[in-house]
C-alpha cells in the first residue's frame, strides 16, 4: 500500500470543494492508501479552518476527528530547516520522513519545487492519482 502524507492545504481543499483533493481524503477513508499525518498538521488544518474560513468549534471538531480516523499518527523525531519562506512545509517533510512516506501531496509552491526530498517524492493532487492509478490499475471518479 503506497504511504502517504497530505500537505494542511490539500485536507482544506477537500473540506471546501469536491475534486482532486477530496478524491485523495477518499482513498485514504477508504484504507486504499496509508495516511499519516502528524499533531502538527492536525494543529494546522484547525488554525485555518478556525481563522481563515471562520468555521464553527462544533464543526472543526467533526472534521478534525474525521481526519484523525483515517490517518495514521506520527511523532517527527528529526527536525528540518530547507524551506525559509514558510517554516511550517518544514513539519510536512518532517512528518514524511518519520512516516517513511512514499510521497507527499501538496498544492504548496515551496514543497512541490522541491520535486524530491531524501527518498520522498514530492506531488500535486492530480500527479498522485495518475500515479495510484498506473500502480493499482485503479480508475479513481
Amino acid at each position: 500500500m503506497i504511504k502517504v502524507v497530505f500537505d494542511t492545504n490539500i485536507f482544506i481543499s477537500a473540506i471546501l470543494t469536491p475534486g482532486n483533493p477530496r478524491k485523495l481524503v477518499d482513498l485514504a477513508r477508504e484504507r486504499k492508501v496509508m495516511l499519516f499525518t502528524s499533531e502538527f498538521i492536525i494543529w494546522e488544518i484547525e488554525r485555518i479552518l478556525r481563522t481563515k474560513i471562520n468555521m464553527e468549534t462544533p464543526q472543526i471538531l467533526v472534521i478534525l476527528s474525521s481526519i484523525r480516523e483515517i490517518s495514521l499518527f506520527v511523532s517527527p523525531a528529526v527536525v528540518i530547516s530547507i524551506i525559509d519562506r514558510d517554516k511550517s512545509d518544514n513539519r510536512i517533510l518532517e512528518c514524511a520522513i518519520e512516516a517513511k512516506a512514499e510521497y507527499i501531496v501538496s498544492g504548496d509552491e515551496h514543497l512541490l519545487s522541491l520535486g524530491r526530498y531524501d527518498e520522498i517524492s514530492i506531488v500535486n493532487a492530480s500527479q498522485f492519482l495518475k500515479i495510484y492509478q498506473s500502480k493499482t490499475n485503479t480508475n479513481v471518479n
